[in-house]
């Protein structure tokens, strides 16, 4: 195997980190490069639950310790505030309704050009470890690895809901032995994690390292339930239900008279959420630690994500993700650790999105560029090079009951946004609802400006929405649809019958039973 494509890492040299006014050196020949491609993805982790984005109180060393001696991206947006949508344009560099992912549990089209698939012609060795079902190789992510461990050791259970998953624990040790059988082949490593989703059961002591009282709950569905109901019910009047939202949507009353404000075992479920977040961080550790021990670290790029965030009681999607696309939910951490430590503690600060990391890669370590990529390279911001600004857009999947057969892209009434420097518009076209926010003056998207009839707010607004429905209108997503097989999956991994009539009612039907909304991604 030529030694560019066995040895195809990118020493990307900096003169200093990036900034203002810094000058790159000459980047090396690309027969010299070498080394490891270390990307982990840490599922539902908000980027304000993490120590170097400013949280003064969860607890995470290790990832903290990374962003010392990488760069960190300060504001970076999810595409979609789900595990498959969002990480499929991690995967691809685009937006779902290019890639034509609606929500969990559809079918990758195998057209989608993705970055292990990259990295294999390149000449990587491809290996993934994943901590959840929700990216099992019945989706399809799994094309371009030549090594997929979806050994989940966490069985789905009743008052969860959930699939399949492993702990953190349980990740790090597949990827710890997976690196005792690597030889001296150039790897690329995508690691999973699943803990801070939901439920929120971290091991002792971090269930309650955050708040003793955390004990007294289980952070399951039932808790998550209660919570919920509480919220509602404080705002409407009525409890709407978690289960009803998630298929059917949130009301107009429960999204504008929102407070904000936590109630009844709020407090317990997102102190045992820190828990997650500290556990999880325990173990990424670990893999650092043993990169260093095998002499990988410092020829190694390693890059730190997530897929998307939780909302706890800051909006009316009470302890979920996927229905809207405030802060909450899409604002994503991003950490790139150079080769030998170039550029360490650097930031940037320019609005991007998650599908901007695949372009940036296909630039840095010469890729072989994809057909169709619609996020843009921010390699000049890690030079220290002035990068032009532009929109970033973000779209929800939830929930089930807008997805209509005859639309050309399934999420197409459900909430979607765009962000242009300071200011964020968001629309929810089955609420008939939009919501314009400046977040440098307001980052909890509290004081809707469109509320006050202010007029310099409303041409803003005007000509952010044309934006907005100009990008939606540009779908033309990849075909895609409902995968009965994931769902067959599921249902077996539920042996208990109230349980797969509850995935009927959420959507998740049996074989020949086509929910309402599937086929989407299809023109």
């Amino acid at each position: 195997m030529p030694s560019r494509t066995r040895t195809a890492i990118l020493a990307l040299v900096l003169a200093a980190g990036p900034g203002p006014g810094c000058s790159p050196a000459p980047r090396p020949d690309p027969e010299q490069r070498g080394g490891h491609v270390v990307l982990i993805s840490v599922d539902t982790l908000r980027a304000d639950h993490l120590g170097c984005y400013g949280n003064p109180t969860v607890r995470t060393p290790a990832i903290d310790a990374l962003a010392a001696e990488g760069i960190r991206l300060r504001d970076l947006t999810a595409t979609a505030p789900t595990t498959l949508a969002s990480h499929l344009s991690l995967f691809t560099g685009n937006y779902p309704h290019t890639h034509g992912i609606v929500r969990n549990g559809w079918t990758v089209n195998p057209a989608n050009q993705t970055l292990a698939e990259l990295m294999r012609m390149a000449g990587y060795r491809t290996a993934a470890v994943i901590g959840s079902f929700a990216l099992s190789s019945i989706t399809g992510f799994d094309q371009g690895f030549d090594h997929y461990d979806e050994d989940f050791d966490e069985r789905i259970r009743y008052e969860d809901l959930e699939p399949n998953q492993r702990r953190a624990a349980s990740t790090t040790d597949a990827a710890i032995a997976l690196l005792e059988d690597l030889g001296d082949e150039s790897l690329f490593l995508f690691l999973h994690y699943f803990d801070p989703h939901h439920p929120y059961d971290p091991p002792a002591p971090y269930d309650t390292m955050y708040l003793p009282a955390a004990k007294d709950i289980k952070g399951d569905l039932r808790d998550q339930r209660r919570a919920v109901a509480a919220q509602q019910k404080a705002i409407t009047g009525r409890e709407e239900g978690l289960d009803n939202v998630i298929v059917h949507g949130l009301s107009r009353q429960l999204v504008t008279g929102c407070d904000g404000q936590p109630r009844d075992i709020d407090p317990k479920l997102a102190a045992r959420y820190a828990g997650e977040v500290s556990y999880v961080d325990e173990h990424v550790g670990r893999i650092f630690d043993e990169l260093k021990r095998r002499g990988m670290w410092e020829d190694s790029l390693v890059i730190f994500t997530s897929d998307h965030g939780e909302t706890f009681w800051e909006h009316a999607d009470f302890w979920n993700h996927g229905l809207c696309v405030y802060e909450t939910t899409v604002q994503i951490p991003l950490i790139l650790k150079l080769p030998g430590g170039e550029g360490a503690g650097g930031e940037i600060a320019t609005p991007l999105s998650n599908a901007d990391l695949l372009p940036t890669l296909v630039e840095l370590l010469g890729l072989a560029e994809p057909e169709r990529v619609e996020g843009r390279s921010f390699l000049a911001a890690l030079e220290g090079r002035p990068l032009e600004p532009a929109a970033v857009f973000s779209g929800a999947t939830q929930p089930a009951r807008q997805e209509k057969a005859d639309m050309v892209w399934m999420g197409e009434r459900k909430s979607k946004a765009v962000r242009q420097g300071r200011f964020k518009l968001v629309r929810t076209p089955y609420l008939e609802l939009e919501e314009l926010y400046d977040l440098d003056a307001d980052p909890g998207e509290r004081r809707n400006l469109l509320m006050g009839g202010d007029a310099a707010a409303r041409e803003r607004a005007e000509g952010m929405r044309a934006v907005l429905e100009g990008w939606a209108d540009s779908a033309g997503p990849l075909p895609s649809g409902f995968n009965f097989q994931y769902h067959q999956e599921m249902k077996k991994q539920l042996e208990d019958g109230e349980v797969s009539d509850r995935l009927r009612g959420l959507g998740y039907a049996g074989e020949g039973d086509e929910p309402e909304g599937a086929g989407g991604g299809e023109r």
